[in-house]
């Protein structure tokens, strides 16, 4: 397997303190670039994340021909514009959460993935932890009652 090299689309504090250097502790993973509108801050960022590029446009980062996937890590209502860019590009793409403002939005950003054949990852890894997990099985029990699940369809 070759290593994942990743480009960041937004890289605040929860990035360079959290997400971002877990990229770099996987095995075969690193983080080869950053972009922020602020390309002084861009450049921090890729210090701080030990990454040799920096950028303050995302068509730039996705030209780079040495990133192979993208995190998205900026607010929301920028995920659809900047996964559709990411789509386009035939990167692969690991969405911060919320993964976009609505359902509308999820849909949109999904079916593009799947009919461009692209990965596409949201990153909720706190379905897997042991108090969500418990949750789900009180919940699922009946213990606290009948509950209705919601679908939008």
């Amino acid at each position: 397997m070759k290593t994942v090299q990743w480009g960041l689309i937004g890289c605040g504090n929860v990035v360079e303190k959290k997400s971002g250097p877990a990229f770099n502790d996987m095995p075969k993973s690193s983080i080869c670039a950053v972009m922020r509108r602020d390309v002084l801050k861009a450049k921090a960022s890729a210090e701080k994340l030990g990454a040799k590029k920096w950028y303050n446009n995302i068509d730039e980062l996705l030209a780079d021909k040495e990133i192979n996937a993208i995190y998205i890590a900026t607010p929301p209502g920028l995920h659809l514009e900047q996964a559709s860019k990411c789509c386009k590009a035939k990167k692969p793409t690991y969405i911060e959460k919320p993964f976009a403002r609505n359902y509308q939005e999820a849909l949109q950003i999904t079916k593009m993935f799947e009919e461009e054949g692209i990965p596409l990852y949201v990153a909720h890894y706190r379905r897997a932890l042991p108090k969500f997990i418990k949750t789900k099985e009180i919940l699922q029990s009946g213990k606290l009652g009948k509950y209705v699940k919601l679908t939008f369809d």
